[in-house]
């Protein structure tokens, strides 16, 4: 037990850390070795014997500093300001005063009581972003560029965008070709494609593009890469046109083993009828698997390169985009952002088309009546 503080009984002085304290064997109160010898005695032994031991007394909490009453001695290296010597945050920025405080005796005030201090939360950059003209930033009467609170937005903050994707407008991503070039080329859903950009040059790795791989061709046709999109969409479109031939092909000797089989197909057939039929095309048409497995196959890699690659070739295209518009004399012109502007974006009457296409023949061989 821990008797630092607690008062001698015999002397009442209170005990240090290394003095040397007896306790008496009965009831357990201490004793400066000296008092003990020199009473002879416990001073408690009246109560030995009754069963009730020595406790030590209760001691009150030591009452806080008052930091009124303090010398101001520590000096706040953030504002300047003087506090009270046990003070542990400034009482005027908040700032933490832990540490030496005769470090800070020389440095001198950052914000003095004479200096105006910056706002509270900082104001959002005067720097116009890429989306907004000269002309309509900031917009009169907000100089911040938040739309003014109002209706059901009363109060609340804006949920931050990025369309650069941390990019500065001016800054270089290729020889002779900016971020703001390239955002301006890109246009639609540039939140996605510029970090995608960023990725690309600083690690070398790129996103999977799930649209560029659920529509392949139809994609880089949307994105006005129209080269690659034809390629692309030729490729698709043979695949597509073998498999619907294929099962053109394949239906008619179906229906005729059905037939020699006996089951109606007008009417509903087992599980087993079915497989019976499908067991005996193969026997007579065992091409059939190897040649449905390899176009599956040729359309699924497709479907993934293009899915790997969407971003990296639609960089490509965008740096080539702006490189072609500057070639051409256009740059020293004011007609430059309007040209860039109209050779990127996107191309929304040829993806409907290609939609059309794609569900057409997909759904050829439901609309050919073989009876």
């Amino acid at each position: 037990m821990d008797y630092t503080g607690i008062k001698c009984p015999v002397c009442g002085v209170p005990f240090c850390e290394h003095d040397d304290i007896v306790v008496c064997p009965e009831c357990g109160a201490p004793y400066h070795r000296t008092c003990y010898e020199q009473a002879g005695h416990c001073v408690f032994s009246d109560q030995h014997g009754t069963g009730e031991a020595w406790q030590p007394p209760k001691m009150d909490p030591p009452e806080a500093p008052d930091v009124r009453q303090e010398p101001k001695d520590r000096r706040c290296a953030n504002c300047g300001r003087m506090n009270a010597h046990s003070a542990l945050f400034c009482d005027y920025c908040g700032h933490s005063l832990s540490g030496n405080p005769a470090q800070y005796d020389n440095m001198p005030p950052r914000y003095g009581p004479e200096q105006q201090r910056p706002p509270y939360p900082p104001q959002p950059p005067q720097t116009p972003p890429p989306y907004y003209t000269q002309n309509s930033w900031p917009p009169a009467g907000n100089p911040g560029g938040y739309p003014p609170p109002s209706g059901n937005n009363m109060g609340q903050m804006p949920f931050p965008v990025d369309p650069m994707g941390g990019y500065q407008e001016d800054e270089p991503i290729e020889d002779g070709v900016t971020a703001g070039e390239l955002a301006q080329v890109v246009q639609n859903n540039s939140v996605y494609y510029m970090p995608a950009f960023r990725s690309l040059k600083t690690f070398g790795r790129t996103r999977f593009h799930f649209c560029a791989f659920l529509f392949t061709g139809g994609w880089f046709l949307y994105r006005k890469q129209y080269k690659l999109g034809a390629i692309l969409t030729a490729l698709m479109f043979v695949l597509m046109i073998a498999s619907s031939w294929l099962t053109l092909y394949i239906q008619p000797h179906l229906l005729e083993i059905f037939g020699n089989l006996g089951i109606d197909v007008t009417a509903s057939f087992t599980y087993e009828q079915q497989m019976q039929a499908y067991l005996q095309l193969l026997q007579e048409m065992p091409w059939v698997i190897p040649v449905t497995f390899l176009l599956s196959a040729l359309r699924i890699a497709l479907m993934v390169f293009c899915g790997l690659k969407a971003n990296k070739l639609y960089y490509q295209h965008c740096v080539s985009t702006v490189r072609r518009t500057k070639s051409d004399g256009s740059a020293e012109s004011g007609e430059y952002k309007e040209r860039l502007a109209a050779k990127g974006g996107v191309n929304v009457p040829i993806a409907v088309c290609m939609f059309v296409c794609f569900m057409i023949i997909t759904n050829l061989p439901k609309f050919i009546n073989f009876g």
